[in-house]
């Protein structure tokens, strides 16, 4: 009974202090406590205020432990100590730059029409006049528990390697992005949701028909894990005058750093009477800051036919540019094994 003494004697005073750690008890009281030591017997913990001595409790009257620097802590929960995630979501910090090239990255205290206020690991507490800034953008990613490095979210989220995932551009952001030297593609982000690209290859210098195109994808995030979208591709064939488009809907578990996507295709092709479905399976996962891995599936079948094409590899974002890298299995042929490289870059645009 040692614990609902103590809740007895400071439960009206913690109610008024910022919130530290939580301690919940079996019979639903809450406890606003600095969380010290906690083993699988006992939790000892502190009052808010100076001075104050170490308190002791056994475990089993706590039904649970809540605490407020999850980077370096587990929770306990109804008998077990919940693991803890290699990352921790963030979505309250930003970016400063200034005018003479400091940057800064932190929490927006004060955000005035003359200053900001803005608080850092670094630095502290600073006032920037607005007159110094030069850009300022709001940051959402993940703080890394092994080494408390700041992970920024995926900017390369929208697809693996050709398949599209549910994520969409943001509004604003801007892509060029080549593959294998010949094929290349502009994305812009017209809002959260809905963003188009335009694309080509130049086939024009072997003298044949060059394919021009454009995308239009729309996005929906159902809930933090749970994302839906569709993609609509229209081209024709400059020089034949055929017309192509594919339609392709896409499902994506998980978020922007990890996940796995389904996608059900279907493609016209009407210079030559042609038509094909497509089902494909891709996964992204993220190995460090800046390293991701990738692999991107398709399995097409028409005409008769039925193609596999799988493949495998990764790609290393920095600020702006990213590098993608892998090999492509087609389907085999008689005399043997076939790899195809793949190698693609993305930059930003305007950033």
């Amino acid at each position: 009974m040692r614990l609902l003494f103590f809740l007895s004697t400071f439960l009206v005073t913690s109610l008024f202090v910022h919130a530290q750690d939580t301690l919940i008890l079996m019979t639903g009281d809450t406890l606003i406590a600095k969380v010290e030591f906690l083993n699988k017997d006992v939790v000892r913990f502190r009052k808010p205020g100076a001075g104050q001595p170490q308190q002791e409790a056994d475990l089993s009257q706590v039904k649970a432990v809540k605490h407020a620097d999850k980077i370096r802590n587990s929770d306990y929960e109804q008998g077990r100590f919940i693991p803890r995630q290699r990352l921790l979501r963030v979505d309250s910090l930003w970016y400063v730059q200034t005018e003479d090239g400091n940057k800064y990255i932190g929490t927006l205290e004060y955000d005035g029409p003359d200053k900001i206020i803005l608080t850092t690991n670094l630095t502290g507490t600073i006032t920037l006049p607005r007159r110094t800034i030069k850009k300022m953008t709001p940051l959402k990613g993940s703080i890394n528990r092994r080494s408390s490095a700041l992970w920024i979210d995926n900017p390369q989220a929208i697809r693996c390697f050709a398949s599209p995932t549910a994520f969409g551009l943001r509004r604003g952001e801007r892509y060029y992005r080549n593959i294998n030297i010949f094929i290349s593609q502009v994305d812009f982000g017209i809002t959260d949701r809905f963003s188009v690209g335009v694309g080509t290859i130049p086939a024009f210098l072997f003298g044949v028909a060059t394919p021009l195109w454009a995308n239009l994808k729309y996005a929906v995030p159902v809930d933090h894990q749970v994302h839906l979208a569709g993609n609509l591709l229209i081209g024709m064939a400059v020089g034949e005058g055929g017309l192509f488009a594919t339609a392709i809907g896409s499902a994506t578990l998980g978020e922007r750093d990890r996940n796995v996507t389904l996608g059900l295709g279907w493609g016209s092709f009407g210079d030559i009477d042609a038509s094909a479905g497509s089902v494909s399976l891709s996964a992204m996962y993220r190995i460090s800051e800046k390293g991701y891995l990738i692999t991107d599936n398709w399995f097409i079948a028409g005409a008769g036919e039925f193609v596999p094409l799988l493949s495998v590899g990764g790609r290393t974002n920095w600020s702006t540019v990213a590098l993608e890298y892998g090999i492509v299995v087609p389907p085999q042929p008689d005399s043997g094994l076939a790899l195809i490289p793949w190698l693609g870059i993305t930059v930003g645009i305007g950033k």
